[in-house]
């Protein structure tokens, strides 16, 4: 009987839609903050790149899972990423997570930010946006409004920037804005990534109020479908055929299981 199953669930997952996994390369940090205790939200990159809560910030029900709140009256609030050199990302860059953003205390937010580097932060001009910025020469140059996506409040929503060395996107729940023109190689720093928190040197003391979930940084611009995938159904699922169709995580869990 036990035979049957075993043989029952792998023809189940040889059967499954293995061509809508999402191919790994590029991924630099992935947070699923399914951890829910402790103080570190372990990278499941497989990079190393895990975040470290700061202040306040607060395991909370998720999208998927769980998540973090960075919710304060305070400016500490965060979860930092040390920098190292897998995070100097150049060429092209994908920024991607779930939030859901109360009322935003100081106008602007920053949801994933390396100072002067990359960054996808929120505003309150005309509503709730999301805009990606990138850093050429020390500057992000015009603020890319045709890009940004406008988001509610106390709603989870799926917001990712994709930069492809030529233009930058925002995605708001899987649909793609206006792309915006901007052309180079992002700046190098020595700033570490932060969730939660505007952290430049102008901006540090902007108060949060957002539930973040499934963060992920990527070396590359991903395409509209990998976008949507990710967005559905999280990168635990996503991830489970790895690009070279190893049945990693699907078959582990079988073997585990009988």
């Amino acid at each position: 009987m036990r035979f049957f199953c075993v043989v029952l669930l792998l023809m189940l997952v040889l059967t499954s839609p293995i061509f809508s996994a999402v191919n790994t390369k590029g991924l630099v940090v992935y947070l699923p903050f399914d951890d829910g205790k402790g103080k570190t939200a372990v990278d499941a990159s497989g990079n190393g790149n895990n975040g470290d809560f700061q202040g306040d910030a607060s395991w909370v029900d998720g999208k998927f899972g769980k998540a973090v709140s960075v919710s304060d009256k305070a400016a500490n609030n965060m979860v930092v990423i040390k920098a190292n050199p897998s995070l100097d990302i150049t060429q092209a860059l994908t920024l991607m997570a779930w939030v859901n953003l109360g009322a935003i205390p100081d106008t602007y937010n920053g949801i994933i930010t390396k100072a002067e580097t990359y960054m996808l932060h929120t505003d309150e001009q005309g509503g709730v946006r999301v805009d990606p910025l990138v850093w050429f020469g020390g500057s992000y140059g015009t603020w890319p409004s045709s890009a940004a996506v406008l988001v509610p409040h106390d709603e989870w929503h799926h917001v990712a920037g994709v930069f492809n060395g030529k233009n930058i996107v925002t995605y708001l729940d899987g649909k793609p804005g206006t792309p915006f023109a901007r052309a180079g190689e992002i700046d190098v720093t020595q700033a570490d990534v932060v969730i939660g928190r505007d952290s430049r040197g102008c901006c540090n003391t902007r108060k949060s109020a957002q539930i973040i979930d499934e963060v992920m940084i990527w070396s590359r611009a991903l395409n509209e479908a990998e976008v949507n995938e990710l967005m559905k159904n999280g990168g635990k699922v996503a991830f489970a055929v790895d690009p070279n169709g190893k049945l990693t995580s699907k078959w582990g869990q079988i073997k585990s299981d009988y």
